[in-house]
């Protein structure tokens, strides 16, 4: 499907205009569409349902299929290893696409549903769990922080610090490397509580955030005063609202990704100035 579609935001301050591709990633192959990750050949796709990962170019054209006995989740490119949490059996997995080599990452039994793993530029792990976050360095597992009734919807570390949003009350917390509690910052727009279909990302250059939720995307400056609402009702139903936010560069311009929840399609959202 090559429809584009060009729309215009009124916002708090001037207008912005954005972009809307659909794109079909789905085939014989590709069952599902959990989570996406970008690497320099091009984009992993996590398949829940098919219990896979996928290999795409970087213009989303299919390359070859990875069989798990996993279910993987998360996902995330790493210094050229793929990481990929599987929160059923409480695992994560590692793939080096260099070597073809698939292996489990021994950490603890203690991890209880892993979703989200990234690292710091020393090349520890930070991996999401049940009410708290793990730190994974040097083969040893640590629990870095723990917050009371978490719902961890996004996870990043940028610049030495340790971005933890959650998503039941719209917190979104930062903390230093060592988990010490550095600021928070409280999204007071009238998100649904609970609603598990939320997507957050931060562009590491400027420290914009993004959340989405329903049909509708979000974007924050760095201390968390609103931007602009993308209202995007016209191109997702109650019954297809946005899964996942995956932040990322299409031809050196960002770009988010959106995923559905049951439309057989990804979306590329541009946003830009006139």
């Amino acid at each position: 499907m090559k429809e584009e579609l060009v729309s215009k935001i009124k916002t708090l301050k001037r207008d912005y205009f954005f972009q809307i591709e659909p794109i079909d990633i789905f085939n014989e192959n590709v069952f599902s569409c959990v989570n996406i990750a970008h690497s320099l050949q091009g984009y992993w796709v996590s398949d829940m349902i098919g219990r896979k990962i996928h290999s795409f170019d970087q213009n989303f054209k299919y390359k070859y299929s990875l069989e798990l006995n996993a279910s993987p989740v998360g996902i995330n490119e790493l210094h050229d290893k793929i990481y990929i949490c599987d929160p059923r059996k409480k695992a994560l997995l590692c793939y080096i696409p260099k070597k073809s080599e698939l292996c489990n990452i021994s950490v603890s039994e203690e991890i209880q549903k892993p979703q989200y793993i990234t690292e710091d530029s020393s090349g520890n792990l930070y991996i999401s769990d049940l009410g708290c976050i793990w730190k994974y360095k040097n083969g040893f597992l640590e629990k870095l922080v723990e917050i009371d009734n978490i719902y961890v919807r996004g996870l990043k570390v940028i610049d030495e610090k340790v971005y933890v949003y959650d998503g039941n009350d719209h917190i979104l917390y930062i903390l230093n490397l060592n988990g010490e509690h550095l600021k928070q910052i409280l999204f007071k727009e009238n998100f649904i509580r609970g609603n598990r279909f939320i997507g957050f990302e931060i562009d590491p250059t400027s420290l914009i955030f993004y959340i989405s939720q329903g049909q509708s995307i979000y974007k924050y400056n760095q201390y968390g005063e609103l931007l602009f609402i993308v209202d995007l009702k016209n191109y997702f139903s109650k019954a297809a609202d946005i899964k996942r936010l995956f932040l990322s560069y299409f031809k050196n311009n960002m770009c988010l990704y959106l995923i559905s929840t049951n439309k057989k399609l990804i979306y590329r959202v541009f946003l830009y100035k006139p």
